[in-house]
């Protein structure tokens, strides 16, 4: 009879431990479902930032094209601006020398 009562306490025992461990293993199970999706939407989140800086380095890219191209248009436009002030600045100048030496001639 003690030997039964020695084995019920130790079966007790052990369903007891038994239940605790699955209560455990029943918490952890939840928090691991809740770190999973966690994670599932981080990924998601993860994703949908890389496609929305993909979408804005495109759009950085092409306004640095466009702000590219009309600098050296302007740039383009600004060298003849120059060329063309300067010829007339070089035939102003000769225009200049041979009025002050028409003066000079009436004078004389």
């Amino acid at each position: 009879k003690k030997r039964k009562t020695k084995k019920k306490m130790r079966f007790e025992a052990l369903k007891k431990k038994d239940e605790i461990n699955a209560k455990d293993i029943a918490k952890q199970m939840k928090r691991l479902n809740k770190l999973q999706a966690s994670i599932k939407d981080i990924k998601a989140k993860l994703s949908s930032n890389a496609k929305e800086t993909e979408i804005r380095i495109s759009s950085i890219k092409e306004d640095r094209e466009t702000v590219l191209a009309h600098f050296h248009e302007l740039k383009t436009e600004m060298v003849k601006s120059r060329e063309s002030e300067r010829d007339n600045l070089t035939k102003l100048t000769l225009q200049s020398d041979e009025a002050m030496k028409e003066l000079q001639r009436l004078k004389d």
